[in-house]
């Protein structure tokens, strides 16, 4: 939209909860990410997300609430085999629910760092560590802090095809 450097995207996420029989979509996001640099070695790209409320409060799929996400992601290309990517970002849902309907503003952080290395053209190993800070509404109108933490090793394979389509 209409090029590179505006993006448009969205995303639905489909949440499963430990209590059976709890699966359904999430809160939807709307995404605006701006290409602010791209040089050959390093890329900016804010983002900005409107998040709909469209996942069941009461069943605890989403906030009941709509919100902002601002994440500011760099990647940056070490060498010829080597790329890091970091993001930081901060999402405010006002007026959030718990599923009984108490509401507080609520706030969280994430942020994260990756190291890929290029095996080849097709074949990268990545190593990922991301930290998640949320708040979450309590039946008192209260807010309880969580903190996550994940290290996600992993690889990503694409398959290139004649007519330009990647599969990754």
């Amino acid at each position: 939209f209409p090029d590179e450097t505006h993006q448009l995207s969205y995303t639905i996420p489909l949440t499963r909860l430990k209590a059976p029989g709890t699966t359904g979509i999430g809160d939807v996001m709307l995404n605006y990410r701006y290409q602010a640099i791209s040089s050959e070695r390093v890329a900016f790209a804010p983002r900005l997300s409107l998040i709909l409320p469209i996942g069941d409060y009461k069943k605890e799929m989403g906030t009941g609430a709509a919100g902002l996400q601002v994440n500011l992601p760099l990647s940056v290309e070490l060498t010829d085999k080597w790329v890091t990517h970091f993001n930081l970002g901060t999402t405010y849902t006002p007026r959030s629910r718990e599923s009984g309907g108490a509401r507080a503003n609520t706030t969280g952080t994430n942020v994260g760092a990756s190291l890929i290395y290029l095996l080849s053209d097709n074949f990268n190993l990545m190593l990922e560590v991301v930290q998640i800070k949320t708040e979450l509404v309590q039946p008192d109108g209260s807010k309880q802090r969580e903190k996550q933490t994940l290290l996600s090793p992993g690889f990503r394979y694409a398959i290139n095809y004649d007519s330009g389509l990647q599969v990754v």
